[in-house]
């Protein structure tokens, strides 16, 4: 088990976290697609990266 995950689990062992979000679905679906563009940005670069 990796040791980042391990001392997270430890720290948030027992405690109480509220998520906030906002109520427009349009807001949702734009951070969602951020986060994929991102992800796709990521994944594209290291196959390039692999291929040189």
């Amino acid at each position: 088990m990796p040791f980042c995950d391990s001392s997270f689990a430890a720290l948030v062992k027992a405690k109480v976290f509220i998520l906030i979000s906002p109520p427009n679905i349009g807001e949702v679906l734009l951070a969602v697609l951020l986060c994929a563009v991102l992800c796709g940005t990521v994944v594209v670069l290291k196959w390039r990266k692999g291929l040189r």
